[in-house]
């Protein structure tokens, strides 16, 4: 069941029904067992698979149970990853004193166990939910927290990983240079040592960056440098569209600029082939957003019967 576990792991994000399979299956063993160790594991796991398909409730559960089980045998380490991921998933329910709160009982633990990694995820996470609820300053803070932890583990696709939230905390503060800088500086990082990143949850960073490189670009009204940025950010989800709601952010913004270009032709066909591919993966805030912008231009176009 262990091998079950594992090779879960390696298939979550490509085929997430068998991994689901894989994991009953091995909890159906661990149960048998009774190894209450691997029986949390997979339900974290369990937990990670639910998150990722869109189903934030049944995330929820799974990971509590982790977090019970983990709490029962003293693992205080892994419970803390355990509150991680309950935070995070009610900041996917954008409920960010919920979420703020689960950091925060995570990072006390991991400042107990003085674990590096759990103390640098708990601070950026901490810095996400300040920098969604209009509180830059107070981001920036912590994300430079989560640098400090992060040198320390001496991880350079992690420390590339802080110089991003650092830039996007700059931008909210409206400090266009410092944040185009440590977009940059995180670029960097992530060009040198891409092959070498094995968490799928930071994978998307590339992509990342150059929609927002685009987003800096466009609010100094160079849009052919913002066009070229967003291009890149399509390019680089191609080979994988179901890891990061910026492929399709990138979709729209060129969509958008192709529209208010007098290019409604073009705009309506790169926000179609937003949205077949979109209907494929979990992405429903996109997938919404794209419908809108859509019906929107066809009204724009006259095309009111197709709109509605």
């Amino acid at each position: 069941y262990k091998a079950l576990k594992l090779l879960s792991k390696k298939i979550m994000y490509e085929n997430r029904k068998l991994a689901l399979n894989y994991l009953n299956e091995a909890m159906s063993i661990a149960e048998m067992y009774k190894d209450t160790i691997e029986i949390a594991a997979i339900n974290h796991l369990m937990g990670l698979t639910y998150r990722h398909w869109g189903f934030s409730y049944a995330a929820a559960e799974y990971f509590q149970q982790s977090y019970i089980l983990s709490e029962k045998i003293g693992r205080k380490d892994v419970s803390g990853f355990d509150l991680l991921s309950i935070g995070n998933v009610y900041y996917d329910l954008k409920k960010w004193q919920e979420a703020e709160l689960y950091y925060r009982k995570a990072l006390q633990l991991f400042e107990n166990k003085d674990d590096l990694p759990g103390i640098a995820v708990s601070f950026n996470n901490i810095g996400l939910v300040y920098q969604e609820s209009d509180q830059p300053d107070s981001a920036l803070l912590y994300f430079n927290k989560g640098l400090e932890f992060r040198r320390k583990q001496k991880d350079s696709t992690l420390i590339g990983h802080s110089f991003w939230y650092i830039s996007t905390a700059y931008v909210d503060l409206n400090k266009f240079n410092l944040g185009l800088y440590f977009a940059n500086l995180s670029e960097s990082y992530f060009r040198e040592y891409y092959s070498e990143i094995k968490n799928p949850d930071i994978k998307h960073i590339p992509l990342a960056i150059n929609y927002f490189k685009g987003k800096l670009f466009q609010q100094n009204d160079k849009s052919d440098s913002a066009l070229h940025y967003w291009n890149k950010a399509i390019e680089l989800g191609h080979l994988t569209p179901d890891l990061t709601s910026y492929y399709y952010a990138a979709y729209r913004e060129i969509a958008k600029l192709k529209t208010e270009q007098g290019k409604s032709e073009e705009a309506l066909i790169l926000l179609k082939e937003a949205i077949q591919k979109a209907s494929e993966t979990h992405f429903n805030e996109e997938m919404e957003k794209l419908y809108l912008q859509t019906a929107d231009l066809l009204e724009k176009m006259g095309n009111y019967s197709e709109s509605a």
